[in-house]
């Protein structure tokens, strides 16, 4: 077997056993049991591998020559309404950290340094991985953030129920009419499954979170490769959930300074103050709070701009370079420098960013201009003129 024939092979497993995770989370979700994930025994073999993975990646960091800058001490404290003086880790926390590169993950463990899970929309890359098989140990969240109607598979079913059509047109075959109704039930099961485990994937997170577990959710959801978003924007559900399971929300900027010759070993975290959103939304003890639209964008705002000074502070004071000086290949050399450390291509990374369908993008709005043929709608123009 050749090295490509492997990585179908590999590919295909990994296929098959993501289906499978998805497959049983819906299942306990719909019997209305515990998630895997949340499960007690394994909340406590996460906890248990969490100090061996901490010193270990510390070990690896130090061996590599990464140095850490942890820029202030995670909040210990926060105040209710009343100006009551409250323990943060008395109640769950969502870090919600800006996503850049490869090294954020095991940077932000160490800088946190209590056991928090990770939502990871990673698993074709880290599953069976040592990386990932460390993470796993110490708690993961796997989603599948593939869009539904962009997916490879999915597209060969598209292609295969087209020509199913086409014959069928031709010859009205019986035979072919049963095996079209047969895929096109299938294909239509796969877009549900996929569309079904988004909402699981929240239904485990309030499971872990009310388990009184933290997570990281990485606000952005894929890396940033924006060349002037300081922060992409990030999704609506995270909101919800802090609502939902009585989280505290703390913002983490991470910044990793890349000089002219790709140098970066450098890097800073920041830790913001905890959110309270049940707070904000005056939502009392026990009581159940489905946000609206125009709430949960209020509180993606706050949570956005809370990071974005965070990071904007790390880069006035530590970036390695002024923009008056930054040379014209610049940005596709650190483009570049960034994406050949891990297997992501641009095209990935953007796929997996959240797009808010209410606002329309500059190039969008003017996209129908580029079907226009002037020179024709020039002389359709004269000749009507002509004609009156």
């Amino acid at each position: 077997m050749n090295k490509q024939e492997k990585k179908i092979l590999r590919k295909e497993k990994l296929k098959k056993e993501l289906e499978d995770l998805k497959k049983q989370r819906n299942e306990d979700i719909k019997a209305g049991n515990t998630v895997y994930e949340a499960k007690e025994d394994t909340l406590k073999q996460n906890k248990k591998y969490h100090w061996p993975l901490f010193y270990g990646l510390k070990a690896q960091r130090s061996f590599s020559g990464y140095k850490l800058h942890v820029l202030n001490k995670l909040p210990k404290y926060y105040y209710t309404e009343n100006n009551d003086k409250k323990k943060v880790f008395d109640r769950p926390v969502i870090f919600t950290p800006n996503h850049v590169r490869k090294k954020d993950i095991e940077m932000l463990l160490e800088a946190i340094k209590k056991h928090v899970i990770l939502l990871s929309g990673d698993f074709e890359n880290l599953h069976g991985t040592l990386s990932g098989s460390l993470l796993e140990k110490n708690g993961i969240i796997y989603l599948d953030m593939v869009n539904p109607y962009d997916n490879e598979y999915l597209k060969k079913d598209e292609e295969y129920l087209k020509k199913l059509e086409e014959y069928i047109k031709t010859t009205n075959d019986p035979i072919l009419i049963k095996e079209y109704e047969n895929e096109k039930k299938s294909y239509n099961t796969k877009i549900q499954n996929i569309i079904n485990d988004r909402k699981n994937v929240k239904e485990v997170e309030r499971q872990v979170l009310s388990a009184g577990k933290n997570i990281i959710k990485f606000y952005e959801a894929s890396w940033n490769l924006s060349p002037n978003k300081i922060l992409y924007d990030g999704y609506f559900s995270l909101v919800q959930t802090a609502v939902d399971t009585n989280a505290l929300v703390i913002p983490v900027a991470y910044e990793q300074p890349v000089d002219f010759d790709m140098k970066d070993n450098d890097i800073y975290i920041k830790f913001g103050d905890p959110i309270d959103f049940c707070k904000y939304f005056n939502k009392k003890p026990k009581e159940k709070m489905v946000l609206t639209f125009d709430e949960k964008r209020l509180g993606l705002d706050i949570v956005r701009d809370r990071i974005g000074n965070l990071l904007l502070d790390t880069l006035n004071k530590y970036s390695k370079v002024k923009r008056k000086d930054i040379p014209k290949d610049y940005w596709e050399n650190y483009k570049k420098h960034v994406l050949s450390e891990w297997y992501f291509n641009e095209e990935d990374i953007e796929k997996k960013h959240f797009v808010d369908k209410t606002i329309v993008e500059q190039e969008d709005a003017f996209e129908h201009l580029n079907n226009l043929d002037i020179n024709k709608n020039n002389a359709f123009l004269l000749n009507k003129r002509n004609h009156h």
